[in-house]
């Protein structure tokens, strides 16, 4: 069929608009399609910024559904991780964890990815699943570490969190890696909130590795940054983590100064301010005004019961127990001490558990119950002791990650040294080149073989040095293994000999002639137990809280008027006892006060004497020497493995001096010289 020229041209135009017409409404739609996805997420943006997280979730989802409808990939993994951050907004972390999980399975590699597995990392945190924590911590600093096009401040956050994570896993050297690449990052994007975290919590790290000036340094510029903000709530934060250093640091005045700083910014009762009202309370604890203390205790307490926090409201009846019995108000302290038992459980913080075995055990001695007081002493030395040996083994792992740190920056300083000194030569030798070059090769050779001299010299001094350290850790490390197992003996010969003995005579009691005298030696026979239990305790802690209340001059003058009253032998205190005892670390006085109660001890139990002579002096080279004689019956120099002899010279290797002990002719004399500045 011939069709005409004409109608040809008709058809053809017909066709042409009809397809202008189709493709002119999948322009419009599509148009229309992204005006309304656009809208949603505008609303569901504001509702978020409004808090209102259920309404905004619901805007999202109604997204989801659009853009699964055009395949739109990348909106998809933008949308489950919004939901995912509104999931954990509202501390669904399970949900949350889903929704994350899911904008990764459509992207995994661009920097919203990265975003998400940040994300992740701090979900697994919360659900405290340790081992995923890292995993995807690591992937999430992969992706920034790798692209240049990445925000400053999100990154930033990341390497923050990244830094914080470390450091509560004591990987220190990593964890201030991470801050300073935060601080770096920041910085660059003048972000002030940004670098006052930060500055934070690297003062958190120097604070813990006993970089005392680091820290604080660190601290006030977290403070300053905050003021330039006038950021309240962080600003009270900061005052209170410069009161913690403070009072950490034995500085009890300033610690006080700040805390009441942080409370005063506080709008409003809550855990916050509690805990700044309880810090205050053991700060006019530690300076011996107990009715200031009881005042704050009691502030506190009162917003932890708001708040039904059990675990402080147990805590703070600890400290009003002990004040109780400080002012002794025995009757308050039962009080109190019945409502520890309420809130002091199994789920409680072991210090906190100790603390109220120890409070039971002073409450029970002062009323009398000294079986009950027995009972709680030996609750509170068998998890005093659990927590102490946590306590080594936490101290051990952070010296090692201060001496690499430190080892770390020497290798760091020598290497620039190294450097330097090649530039030098370099410079020299070019200078001389055109004079005399054979002159200036030799000259060169030279150098670099003195160089190469000194850094061998200087590593093998290095290395004996690294050896000596390592040699007296071990022999540390073997003293105290060695003074653990005696004290275990000593308390198993104290429970299966002594106590099978006490109860035998007890339930043979109703059947005893004489009653009131097997009373007697009963109750001699726990004197008698409780004296060795009270040797073991001074060998582990010998000051324990008193050093809190009274000078080490007072606690020693106290020990020989006792030592004298009952033992029945007579002190004659040559010199008077210096005044720097009081000056030097709480762990030199700690390790003197445990050698002057060994020396005791020992001359009590085996020297038979009646008199001890003990004198003081400090020589020009601020060395404090002591000597402590007696008229006994002395004893054979070979024999000195006892853990009495052997815990005396551990305490006398701490303080970096020296221990004799030998008999004379008529008894034995201990000397004792150590420096009093031994840092």
């Amino acid at each position: 069929m011939i069709v005409p020229r004409a109608l040809n041209t008709q058809w053809k135009k017909q066709y042409f608009l009809c397809f202008f017409y189709l493709f002119s409404s999948m322009v419009v739609c599509d148009a229309q399609y992204n005006v309304e996805f656009k809208e949603l997420f505008v609303k569901a943006d504001s509702l978020v910024v409004e808090s209102n997280y259920e309404e905004a979730m619901v805007l999202y989802k109604e997204a989801l559904q659009f853009s699964n409808q055009e395949y739109f990939f990348n909106d998809i993994a933008y949308i489950y991780k919004k939901l995912g951050f509104l999931e954990g907004k509202q501390k669904h972390y399970e949900i949350a964890q889903y929704n994350y999980l899911k904008s990764l399975n459509y992207d995994s590699t661009s920097l919203l990815a990265a975003d998400c597995y940040h994300n992740m990392a701090l979900v697994k945190r919360k659900l405290k699943q340790k081992d995923s924590v890292i995993y995807y911590l690591k992937k999430a600093i992969f992706l920034y570490d790798n692209n240049l096009d990445a925000d400053d401040n999100a990154a930033g956050n990341v390497y923050m969190n990244a830094g914080r994570i470390y450091k509560d896993r004591q990987k220190y050297q990593t964890a201030l890696n991470y801050l300073l690449k935060a601080y770096e990052r920041f910085n660059d994007a003048g972000n002030l909130k940004g670098l006052a975290s930060t500055s934070s919590a690297i003062a958190h790290i120097h604070n813990d590795l006993k970089n005392t000036d680091k820290a604080f340094q660190y601290y006030y510029e977290s403070l300053n940054l905050r003021l330039k903000l006038n950021d309240t709530l962080n600003i009270s934060r900061s005052y209170n983590n410069l009161a913690n250093a403070f009072k950490e640091d034995k500085e009890i005045d300033s610690a006080m100064f700040y805390y009441r700083k942080s409370l005063a910014l506080k709008s409003r009762n809550n855990i916050s301010t509690a805990k700044n009202l309880y810090n205050i309370g053991i700060c006019y604890y530690l300076q011996d005004k107990n009715d200031s203390a009881n005042i704050y205790y009691k502030k506190s307490l009162e917003i932890y019961r708001n708040y039904n926090d059990s675990l402080e409201i147990g805590k703070t009846y600890n400290e009003l127990v002990c004040v109780a019995l400080l002012n002794d108000e025995i009757l308050l302290s039962k009080q109190y001490l019945d409502s520890t038992d309420v809130y002091i459980t199994a789920a409680s913080y072991p210090r906190d558990i100790y603390r109220n075995h120890e409070m039971k055990a002073l409450y029970f001695a002062r009323i009398g119950n000294y079986k009950k007081a027995y009972e709680y002493q030996k609750k509170y030395d068998k998890l005093y002791t659990a927590v102490f040996n946590k306590g080594q083994v936490d101290l051990v792992k952070l010296l090692q990650e201060r001496f690499e740190s430190e080892q770390r920056k020497r290798e760091n300083l020598q290497l620039t040294y190294s450097v330097n000194e090649q530039q030098v030569l370099i410079e020299k030798q070019e200078s001389k080149l055109r004079f005399n070059r054979l002159f200036v090769f030799v000259l060169g050779l030279l150098v670099l073989l003195m160089l190469a001299g000194y850094f061998w010299i200087r590593q093998k001094q290095l290395i004996y040095k690294q050896k000596q350290k390592l040699e007296k850790m071990d022999a540390i490390f073997k003293g105290q293994e060695f003074i653990k197992k005696s004290i275990g003996k000593d308390l198993h010969d104290i429970i299966t000999t002594n106590f099978d003995g006490l109860r035998l005579k007890i339930l043979a009691l109703p059947n005893a002639k004489d009653i009131k005298n097997t009373c007697h030696k009963i109750a001699e026979e726990i004197k008698s137990v409780n004296a060795q239990v009270r040797l073991i305790s001074h060998r582990l802690s010998p000051l324990d809280d008193k050093i809190k209340r009274y000078s080490l001059t007072t606690i020693i003058n106290s020990q020989l008027s006792e030592f004298q009253m009952y033992r029945k032998i007579f002190v004659n205190l040559e010199t008077e006892i210096p005044d720097a005892l009081n000056h030097i670390g709480i762990d030199a006085q700690t390790n003197f006060y445990g050698i002057l109660l060994e020396a005791l001890n020992n001359i009590e139990r085996h020297s038979k004497a009646t008199e001890i002579s003990i004198k003081f002096h400090i020589s020009k080279a601020n060395f404090l020497h002591m000597n402590i004689k007696d008229n006994g019956i002395g004893f054979n120099n070979e024999n000195k493995t006892g853990v009495g002899i052997f815990n005396i010279k551990q305490r006398a290797a701490l303080l970096k001096g020296e221990c004799d002990i030998k008999a004379t002719d008529d008894g034995t004399l201990l000397t004792l010289s150590f420096p009093l500045k031994t840092n």
